[in-house]
């Protein structure tokens, strides 16, 4: 395990690694500045691109090396970004004067708490740095804000080949001192109707630039073939007395979390199993919040405001479930609001005919067949798991090989997944979503 984003794109850049995965920015503290950074100081010519994205939910515990209370903790060691990502926790549990310790990544705080071996120290890391280094895990999800994500670069020499409707160029420029070059240097994207995703603006000193710049880091959606790419930065390069600097970065497929709902041709891999094999526990995903691939549920069907059973609550879970199905699957947890308070199922499981977990499955699984049919029932996997001693139902929903339609007053919907909602699409654009999605 590497300890600096430094060590990460040297091993790549040095052929030591195919490919190395390095954060870029956080959903709640901003760029991370130092990838970029390494990744246009290669020069005109960069070895090491970008070859890939993906976006993972921010997890982060206070751990120590054993069994100790919150007041005794004096030093915390982490990295910047994690500190930030908590400081509002730190303050209202931590003792006033606790002493921050910046380390160059988590992984290597957790190994320094480990081997100083004093309970007055304490580390921010991730759920797989507690296992790896054999810590005392003393309080979970401690991250300020609940659906917290960062999204990582996957950096390498060689292109991943992955099938998508959607790809991304990043690029990298330094734009002359004068009036409209702003402007004008977007212009030249508009002109070839280019979508620009993002922009971020981040001083960088690169070796053909005497003097530190705002350097503009942009993503452009593309299709596979670059068209509208190519000509768009062949006329970039031609404009000198506008553009001092242009790197491109990368082409890459375009992760399908990345606020809007991707299809893939071919079927995307499940999710792995909840606690089993490196997946997440249910804290832990309790902790990320709601997202691309996690919603919470209060009840099934119990209308918590009116007091009585509620057939739309029921068809919102239908829906969300279809959504996971026709995206990338995703973890549906009914029991818990929208905060992430455990509530529990026992104000469901009165209104069913056989009051228990089995009769709530079983009402679970009819439900799904008379809107689904047989087809794709397979792809549901329905558990129970406790959360604060509360029963909390998980359903673990797999992509769908085939269009998951929902039956509704006589027609049939198509919902997909779309950042943290299920979005019901038009007959238009649900025909185009298909045709991508499974060809």
């Amino acid at each position: 395990m590497k300890d600096s984003l430094e060590e990460v794109f040297d091993t790549v850049y040095n052929g030591k690694a195919d490919y190395g995965v390095m954060p870029v920015e956080n959903s709640a503290e901003g760029i991370i500045g130092v990838t970029y950074h390494l990744l246009v100081g290669q020069g005109e010519r960069p070895e090491v691109k970008i070859c890939g994205e993906l976006y993972h939910p921010v997890v982060l515990n206070l751990a120590t090396i054993a069994e100790t209370s919150l007041d005794k903790i004096a030093f915390v060691h982490t990295k910047q970004e994690p500190w930030g990502q908590c400081r509002d926790w730190v303050s209202r549990n931590l003792p006033r004067n606790v002493q921050f310790i910046a380390e160059a990544s988590t992984s290597k705080a957790a190994e320094l708490v480990k081997e100083k071996g004093e309970l007055t120290r304490a580390a921010i890391v991730s759920p797989l740095a507690v296992k790896l280094y054999g810590l005392h895990l003393l309080a979970k999800g401690i991250q300020d804000v609940r659906g917290n994500a960062t999204r990582f670069l996957i950096i390498g020499r060689k292109l991943l080949r992955r099938r998508r409707a959607i790809h991304k160029v990043t690029f990298g420029m330094v734009l002359m001192d004068r009036v409209g070059a702003i402007t004008d240097a977007f212009g030249i994207l508009k002109a070839q109707r280019a979508n620009v995703r993002a922009v971020k603006i981040f001083p960088v000193r690169a070796p053909s630039i005497a003097t530190w710049k705002d350097w503009f880091f942009v993503d452009i959606d593309s299709a596979p073939d670059f068209t509208a790419v190519n000509i768009a930065m062949s006329k970039m390069r031609e404009e000198k007395d506008l553009i001092l600097v242009l790197r491109e970065l990368g082409r890459y497929p375009k992760a399908a979390s990345d606020g809007d709902a991707i299809p893939e041709r071919s079927s995307p891999p499940s999710l792995p199993e909840v606690g089993v094999d490196g997946g997440l526990a249910i804290e832990d995903l309790v902790a990320a919040g709601e997202g691309n691939s996690i919603e919470f549920k209060a009840t099934l069907r119990w209308n918590r405001r009116e007091n009585k059973k509620d057939a739309e609550l029921e068809f919102s879970v239908v829906k969300t479930i279809a959504g996971f199905m026709n995206a990338r699957g995703g973890v549906l947890l009914i029991g818990i609001d929208d905060k992430g308070a455990p509530l529990g199922l026992d104000e469901d499981v009165k209104t069913l005919h056989k009051q228990s977990k089995d009769g709530f499955e079983l009402h679970v699984r009819d439900l799904l067949h008379s809107r689904f049919g047989g087809a794709v029932s397979h792809l549901i996997n329905v558990r129970f798991e406790k959360v604060q001693d509360k029963d909390v139902c998980l359903i673990k929903v797999n992509p769908s090989p085939i269009p998951a339609w929902v039956e509704r007053e006589g027609r049939n919907e198509f919902f997909v997944r779309s950042g943290n909602q299920t979005r019901l699409l038009d007959s238009k654009d649900a025909a185009e979503y298909v045709r991508f999605r499974w060809g």
